[in-house]
């Protein structure tokens, strides 16, 4: 069995590990989170680490009463303790579905925008191992299974969000009730959020079914072990994507003919990745419709014409020179930006206009852009039907003031560069080396080097 980490212990350990630079503690008031701000601060005070200071934020979601309360208590526990403080609060219409993920989103956006307001780019949240235990619950409870599922590897300790800052969790091997036993020591006392009792939430029902009793122990080492697995098959993936494929014009994805021979599991993990990047999507396809695209790509192969299927709105070829896959035809979207816009068209490409004028920007390029957009060295690479497609789902630019005349807008006035799916909003630590390969596939910058 995996030991139970003592809050105290990880707490030390992931200071003495980290950089300089300030941290920002998410605090809600909860047990969990004030004692990661208590033991943090205090851990500092004993033994300042050179360049390490804290500051704290706190999140209103204003969903429900006595929260805007709450957040000032938090505020005053940090004047006491001389740490800076803010609160924000998620403004606007609530939706009436998805709440607890919209939620999410707007915690992690506003978090993210009060750290680059106290210049810093780390933020440090509580999730324990009782998080883990519940998330991955619920995880298996749902679409993924097999014993190399990425959900059942958890939350990772480290995850990049929105390319810009980095999410530390320094207490996913501790109990919560270990923490609560740290606050209760110092006479702290903390909020218990109602909405923690309503078994509307999936999570509360699964917190019920887990218990708080037992199980610990065995559950850390099957969640290690599920992390460690899902290390290796990413660096495995970000390995075959080094060696064995190559990006046409950022459109079409080529793997060598021989990629087949790959072991199964990487391949079906990278192919799954570009599958994600090149169709524009935030998720990985799921494991029917990769299950599909395996028959194609390891199966027997007709000589004579080339096989394909479709998945995640991308078209996947298999002929004599390799494995292709690219953006389907179908469902190309139009997208009008404004001068000094900046905005994402079909989950593929964030582009900014430098255009004194409005931009239109749409599918398909007609020859004259195809030439120019195009290599020579390239040109060799890509069968005539995909050198067609390519053309087909690449973006287009057009000025629209003028329409009439067909007039194109100066390239150098629009900045058009690659998304890469799911891995530019939330990129978990375990498939880092992946999304780097990615990156380098399409032309990109890597991803920030992380803090510890």
């Amino acid at each position: 069995m995996c030991p139970i980490e003592d809050p105290r212990s990880a707490i030390d350990t992931f200071l003495n590990r980290l950089s300089p630079g300030r941290l920002l503690v998410a605090v809600s008031g909860g047990s969990d989170s004030l004692g990661l701000l208590t033991l943090l601060h205090e851990a500092l005070a004993a033994a300042p680490r050179p360049g390490v200071t804290l500051c704290a934020a706190t999140i209103d979601h204003g969903l429900r009463a006595g929260a805007a309360e709450e957040a000032e208590q938090v505020g005053s526990f940090c004047r006491q303790r001389d740490i800076p403080h803010r609160i924000a609060r998620w403004q606007g219409e609530k939706p009436t579905t998805g709440l607890a993920a919209s939620a999410r989103e707007a915690r992690y956006r506003l978090l993210a925008d009060l750290a680059e307001d106290f210049g810093t780019r780390r933020i440090v949240t509580a999730h324990t191992l009782d998080d883990q235990r519940e998330t991955i619950a619920m995880r298996a409870s749902r679409t993924e299974t097999g014993d190399q599922a990425p959900g059942l590897s958890g939350m990772a300790a480290l995850t990049l969000y929105d390319c810009r800052i980095f999410i530390l969790r320094p207490w996913l091997a501790c109990r919560r009730q270990d923490i609560r036993d740290e606050l209760t020591r110092r006479d702290i006392p903390w909020v218990d959020d109602p909405s923690n009792q309503d078994l509307r939430s999936e999570r509360v029902r699964t917190r019920r079914t887990l218990g708080v009793d037992h199980g610990y122990e065995a559950a850390l080492k099957t969640i290690k072990a599920a992390a460690e697995g899902r290390r290796q098959l990413s660096d495995a993936a970000a390995a075959l994507l080094d060696s064995r494929a190559r990006m046409i014009d950022r459109t079409v994805a080529v793997l060598a003919p021989d990629i087949a021979d790959a072991a199964p599991a990487p391949l079906a993990h990278a192919i799954s990745a570009l599958i994600m990047v090149l169709g524009g999507r935030r998720h990985l396809p799921g494991r029917e419709q990769m299950d599909k695209v395996m028959a194609l790509v390891t199966g027997p192969y007709k000589d004579r014409h080339p096989d394909r299927t479709t998945a995640g709105r991308c078209l996947i070829v298999r002929s004599a020179g390799g494995l292709f896959i690219a953006r389907e035809c179908r469902g190309l979207p139009s997208l009008r930006l404004e001068p000094g816009d900046t905005a994402i068209w079909d989950g593929r490409f964030r582009i900014t206009s430098h255009s004194d004028e409005p931009v239109l920007v749409h599918a398909g390029r007609n020859a004259d852009d195809a030439a120019e957009y195009r290599k020579a060295e390239t040109e060799d690479l890509l069968p005539p039907f995909m050198r067609r497609h390519a053309d087909a789902v690449a973006p287009r630019f057009s000025l629209l003031a003028q329409p009439q005349a067909s007039r194109q807008p100066d390239l150098l006035s629009l900045a058009c560069k690659p998304e890469l799916g799911g891995y530019d909003r939330f990129l978990s630590g375990f498939d880092l080396e992946l999304a780097n390969a990615l990156a380098a596939l399409f032309g990109r910058d890597g991803f920030s080097r992380p803090p510890v």
